[in-house]
């Protein structure tokens, strides 16, 4: 269990417009929605959208560790174009994660086959997001955001990438509208293949819905688009994210070691919530009060059942907000906290961003 240390952009990110609304209206009543699928022609859907996905180029210069030679390593993703020249990808298509690089050249290719050169405008780890630009406007169409946030299990849902450095037409539903991490992903039943990592899953009104995120046997993960939107709307302002901290580690009370239920005397009967087994000096947990052997069993109106319920609170809450806990002490008295979020430090924040490929989910080209 990593430490607690959560981040946040709730606060900061201000949505000031949605581009496109029939989802959320189709959500309401699921027979419009499903009415809709079966009024259009899934081909008309790429038509309407495929252009507005162009293919990146990535080349880094890798240093051999037996040798010191230095080769160069290429690989491809997707991006979609977002205007005056900038694409919208995943962070981990621009600086893959397992490579040891010196140099790196970007390029988007479009589909005339020209290439232009590019820059990395800003990166979130945290959640996989770049952007980038090529310092020029294209005559490409900018595709419009919808609501991810009233999707239902079972939503028809398609996905454009290049995999394997083919642009690719895929459909299939919504599969699970969470993952069990602190960064907000749903679950499609469409196989995202190598390369279509950056890319766009849609709606059938043609709104983008998720950025292509990663992948698993028979399964596609992407970032929802209300998540993306915020995110992108915080790094165009600020370039630099920034990510709340309670200073803690801590692990489920049912899946506490006997050691650790008898050095802080957990009675069996006691199986719910976040046992703190640690807690860093000088930290908002310290000074609100927490201790090793205290058990999290709220944060604010969420019983905790589940650790990601602890740490996507704390993530989706910007430094100096004040959240409140419910405390179940060692001597069986509950009491309330409330804190002050810290911000979090680098390693905390990469600690986060591994709880992405942790799984094995990230697809590494």
């Amino acid at each position: 269990m990593f430490a607690s240390a959560r981040y946040s952009y709730a606060a900061t990110f201000v949505c000031v417009c949605i581009l496109s609304l029939p989802i959320i209206s189709s959500a309401q009543a699921p027979q419009t929605y499903a009415a809709l699928c079966a009024s259009v022609d899934p081909a008309d859907i790429y038509t309407q959208v495929e252009r507005g996905i162009a293919k990146v180029h990535t080349e880094l210069d890798s240093e051999m560790p037996s040798t010191q030679a230095i080769v160069t390593k290429k690989s491809t993703g997707s991006a979609i174009y977002r205007g005056g020249g900038e694409f919208l990808t995943n962070n981990h298509v621009v600086s893959p994660p397992d490579i040891t690089w010196k140099n790196r050249r970007l390029f988007i290719e479009t589909d005339d086959g020209k290439m232009y050169p590019a820059t990395v405008l800003w990166f979130d780890p945290v959640h996989d997001l770049a952007k980038i630009s090529i310092g020029q406007s294209l005559n490409l169409p900018i595709l419009p955001y919808g609501s991810s946030r009233r999707l239902r299990v079972g939503n028809q849902v398609f996905s454009i990438g290049y995999q394997f450095g083919i642009k690719n037409f895929t459909q299939g539903h919504v599969s699970a509208l969470e993952v069990k991490l602190p960064q907000k992903v749903m679950q499609i039943e469409i196989t995202l293949n190598p390369g279509a990592s950056g890319g766009a899953t849609f709606a059938c009104d043609s709104t983008i819905i998720g950025v292509n995120l990663a992948r698993g046997p028979g399964l596609g993960f992407i970032i929802p688009i209300d998540t993306v939107r915020d995110i992108e709307i915080h790094m165009d302002k600020f370039k630099a994210a920034s990510y709340g901290s309670l200073g803690i580690m801590y692990t489920p009370v049912r899946d506490a070691s006997p050691d650790d239920r008898k050095r802080f005397n957990i009675l069996d009967t006691v199986q719910m919530g976040m046992l703190v087994t640690n807690v860093k000096p000088n930290s908002a947990a310290l000074k609100a009060g927490l201790a090793p052997g205290d058990i999290i069993t709220r944060i604010e109106d969420t019983h905790l059942v589940e650790s990601h319920q602890l740490s996507r609170t704390v993530l989706y809450s910007p430094p100096g907000n004040i959240v409140s806990l419910v405390i179940l002490k060692a001597d069986g008295k509950e009491t309330r906290l409330y804190v002050t979020l810290d911000k979090a430090d680098d390693k905390t924040m990469e600690a986060i961003a591994l709880q992405l490929q942790s799984l094995d989910l990230i697809e590494h080209k």
